[in-house]
């Protein structure tokens, strides 16, 4: 069974810029909105400070590489993966394996446009609910490195079932293991993992 450690995160409350690198300071600075600024300096310090502890190294010195077209990897390699939405974050962490993590905020969303994102049996069986279906598909694309790179319309999401198992067939047939779940009111979130997981929930604090 794998163990994957979710880690809720305020962005509203002050990052530590300490942390930040000067490429993260600088993306920082070049927000048109003050608090996008915040809430991207807050995530990433965040996540230095998650990764810092599961590492054993200071925050700032946590090597965060982005190669071209995949997801950002820490050096040396911890398996993670990190989502936000309005003043919210998730950071996913296991001690190996792969995951995948979105996270999503309800109110005020409109979701017609995720209709084009539903696979053809999907599109035959309908879907009450497209956003936590959006989740799934997001987190299981985060999986495999690639993410919106992907097609979405490739993963099929089954219906109903809080943990199942989620078929991608891009870029080839495999299945992982999934689960939804709501970290906070008027969000909702899933998980991805390349075997059975279990999740422990985690509050981060500066």
């Amino acid at each position: 069974m794998m163990h994957v450690h979710l880690w809720r995160v305020a962005l509203d409350r002050p990052a530590r810029h300490d942390w930040l690198s000067g490429e993260e300071r600088d993306r920082a600075a070049g927000f048109m909105r003050p608090a996008d600024a915040q809430h991207f300096a807050a995530c990433r310090s965040a996540l230095r400070g998650i990764l810092g502890q599961r590492i054993g190294m200071c925050p700032a010195a946590v090597p965060i590489m982005q190669p071209a077209g995949h997801r950002p990897e820490s050096i040396p390699h911890v398996p993670f993966s990190v989502s936000h939405t309005g003043n919210r974050a998730l950071v996913a962490v296991a001690a190996s394996g792969i995951v995948g993590a979105d996270l999503e905020q309800v109110l005020g969303r409109r979701t017609d446009w995720l209709a084009a994102q539903l696979s053809p049996a999907e599109r035959i069986r309908g879907c009450e609910d497209l956003l936590l279906r959006w989740v799934c598909k997001e987190a299981a694309l985060k999986a495999t490195g690639y993410g919106l790179a992907l097609d979405a319309a490739q993963v099929v999401v089954p219906v109903g079932r809080a943990r199942c198992r989620i078929l991608l067939t891009q870029p080839k047939p495999r299945f992982w293991h999934l689960s939804t779940f709501a970290p906070w009111p008027d969000f909702v979130a899933a998980l991805v993992t390349d075997r059975a997981h279990e999740a422990a929930f985690h509050d981060w604090v500066n």
